[in-house]
């Protein structure tokens, strides 16, 4: 479901006429103009509209993934597949498949799928974007005209952020995190995001050896990892502070504590990638 869907069916389930709802949040006239043709609405409103319907960010990022989308993941899981035992036939079956549920359905959801995979196949086959920047342009197109993101815009964006460039990704990061602020300590997509943060720490410092945007993301992570469960995000997320403290001057043994410490508690793979990734690039 889109956004607007979401809330007329949340707001009919309750009970809610148009002007109940509305009332004291946005004028009657607004909110029937977002749920008939999805107009853009800020994210206070958002809000405001969940909080007078009870329903949690959980329940309404649920809604709007849409039950189908778990029918929908047999497809990362073929491309995985391809991806590890490099078969082109395969490969060229599966974007077959994609593309006629797409032509069968109008789904944009299997066109964004082709767009990724290709990409990505392509990088990963080849070590080069070339070729690639109408898929890339489909997909920020896209992207860019969602108001709001849930599980599936972001799981797109993370799978493509080696893709885009520094400063869209810190961009839709940061709107993102304005758009879900009020949300993130009970929304499911807290984990998503804490993740898509430290990715784009190895993909902007330790890869692109870009630090402008480092202190932000590092303080981005930091606010969303002070519980517990979030723990080896926030050792990887002193890494890489002191990589972005020491630039040039990093060596892999100024991270000798933290990698440890990974290790004692059971993230060793962890710990091992990203000495891998700092180690390949120099860091």
């Amino acid at each position: 479901m889109k956004s607007n869907e979401v809330i007329k069916v949340l707001r009919e389930e309750r009970g809610f006429t148009i002007a109940r709802l509305a009332e004291g949040i946005m004028s009657r006239e607004t909110l029937n103009k977002f749920e008939l043709r999805g107009t853009s609405m800020s994210s206070e409103k958002l809000t405001q509209i969940l909080s007078k319907l009870n329903v949690t960010y959980e329940e309404y990022l649920n809604r709007l993934d849409m039950p189908s989308m778990d029918s929908k993941k047999v497809y990362d899981r073929l491309f995985r597949q391809a991806l590890m035992h490099p078969n082109e036939v395969k490969y060229q079956a599966l974007l077959q498949q994609l593309s006629e549920q797409y032509a069968e359905t109008e789904d944009v959801f299997f066109q964004i799928k082709i767009e990724q995979f290709t990409i990505e196949y392509n990088y990963m086959k080849h070590h080069t974007l070339a070729g690639s920047q109408s898929g890339i342009d489909y997909i920020t197109d896209y992207l860019n005209s969602i108001d709001t993101w849930g599980k599936f815009e972001i799981s797109i964006f993370g799978s493509c952020m080696f893709a885009f460039s520094n400063d869209y990704i810190y961009g839709n990061l940061n709107r993102l995190n304005r758009r879900i602020h009020t949300f993130i300590k009970e929304s499911p997509i807290h984990s998503d995001f804490s993740h898509i943060l430290l990715n784009a720490l190895i993909l902007l410092v330790a890869i692109r050896k870009d630090y402008t945007y480092g202190p932000k993301l590092l303080a981005q992570l930091f606010e969303y990892t002070d519980d517990p469960n979030y723990m080896y995000e926030k050792i990887c997320g002193n890494i890489f502070s002191k990589v972005i403290e020491k630039k040039d001057q990093f060596t892999i043994s100024d991270v000798e504590k933290e990698r440890s410490i990974l290790t004692y508690l059971g993230y060793e793979d962890v710990a091992k990638g990203i000495e891998e990734v700092l180690v390949a690039h120099n860091c």
